[in-house]
């Protein structure tokens, strides 16, 4: 009987000419050595995931890049520009879900889901504090100071959670399992969207705000 053959990676981050860059090495069982190495200027991995057993996922601080693991080269890129990268989900299935913030006013925050060639299958803006981003293989999952806003994988808005403090974390073990504050509870997240609904940038606070202030008059 024949052993199977895992395959897994590593990423060894140091200083070249001043800058902090990545070398990512691939390796299987049964090997002392690694296979392929990956060098990656001017990058820090963040997340790496394999999407098969011939190709690696690894999300830098920088850009998004998949590999050939048999040769350690370069089959698709997804490049950030001036964004700054917050978190990163790799839960949803073959897609990733990346949470860009803005650095400068911390209210606006950009959902990006790519799917498993790196390009943009879904897209979403909100106008409100966003910490982190959880996925599942049916939506994304954003978390703010005292909520959690869905999202379609396409980037439609679902609904948002109000929650009583802060969430910190959201876990998919098979049903999704919120935590927040020193409690952990089975999470259930909006219903999806009608069909043929568009994303939309999605300014919850101001909406609620107003909503609030009609109920007033």
């Amino acid at each position: 009987m024949l052993a199977s053959i895992c395959k897994f990676a590593a990423a060894l981050v140091e200083s070249r000419g001043g800058a902090l860059s990545s070398t990512v090495y691939l390796f299987e069982t049964g090997k002392s050595e690694a296979i392929a190495e990956i060098q990656a200027d001017d990058a820090m991995p963040v997340a790496m995931k394999y999407l098969s057993s011939g190709s690696l996922l690894c999300v830098f601080d920088t850009r998004a890049v998949i590999y050939d693991t048999a040769t350690g080269q370069q089959t698709a890129s997804y490049e950030y520009g001036t964004r700054v990268l917050q978190s990163v989900s790799t839960g949803s299935g073959l897609n990733t879900v990346l949470l860009f913030s803005d650095v400068d006013t911390s209210r606006h925050a950009e959902v990006i889901v790519l799917d498993e060639t790196l390009s943009e299958a879904g897209r979403a803006e909100l106008n409100t504090r966003s910490l982190r981003v959880a996925s599942d293989r049916t939506g994304a999952y954003v978390m703010t100071d005292d909520s959690v806003v869905t999202f379609a994988l396409d980037g439609t808005l679902c609904g948002e959670t109000l929650l009583d403090e802060t969430p910190q974390r959201i876990v998919c073990a098979g049903k999704l399992y919120l935590f927040a504050g020193d409690t952990a509870f089975e999470f259930t997240p909006p219903g999806k969207p009608a069909e043929g609904a568009s994303p939309a940038v999605t300014d919850l606070r101001e909406d609620s705000s107003e909503e609030q202030a009609q109920s007033g008059d």
